[in-house]
């Protein structure tokens, strides 16, 4: 081998030593994360098996105090609480903590009457009174008395009320009693 040959080839020989120390390294690296996987996992299964020892002996301990206070389950109690295996009595509170719903109060008459008065009140104030306006103010003084409609040629409202209609013609008896222009009397 000449010299030339042994410069030419030291670099990738150089290269390929690299890649098998790099390699090695990450096989000790991959060795090292799935032990502490396995020591994790472990930890974890011993901690689980723990909480269920603990948990079965205050189960145990709790059915002892509830029996000498004179508890004893009802029929429709299950034996099993949480999907755990049986105990000799059922979680004496399940059924109070299992009912999410609040109960609804319920008005009395005389209150709801009260309740319709002062909304029935407010409605008239503010000039929104249960006349078929459907919530629009009916105190406005663009449709007073004075205002005069071209299309319907009468008094109460102008041409602005007839935005709705696709071919402009006047109200009916019906629509400007409904629109509260006028009343049933007139």
């Amino acid at each position: 081998m000449s010299t030339i040959e042994a410069i030419s080839l030291a670099p990738a020989e150089e290269f390929r030593n690299k890649m098998a120390e790099f390699e090695k390294m990450r096989r000790e690296l991959d060795g090292m994360r799935k032990g502490a996987i396995a020591d994790l996992l472990k930890k974890r299964k011993d901690f689980v098996a723990q909480q269920e020892k603990e948990r079965k002996e205050f189960m145990k301990a709790s059915t002892l105090e509830l029996r000498q206070l004179g508890y004893e389950p009802s029929d429709g109690e299950s034996e099993k609480s949480n999907g755990h295996e049986a105990s000799p009595v059922a979680d004496p509170f399940a059924p109070i903590f299992a009912t999410t719903d609040k109960p609804k109060l319920q008005m009395s008459p005389e209150m709801r009457e009260a309740k319709r008065q002062k909304q029935l009140a407010w409605r008239q104030r503010t000039g929104r009174a249960g006349n078929g306006t459907r919530g629009r103010s009916t105190g406005s003084a663009k449709f007073s008395d004075t205002t005069h409609c071209p299309i319907c040629e009468i008094n109460g409202h102008d041409a602005r009320a007839h935005r709705g209609q696709e071919k402009k013609r006047p109200f009916t008896r019906a629509e400007l009693i409904d629109r509260g222009y006028s009343t049933k009397e007139d």
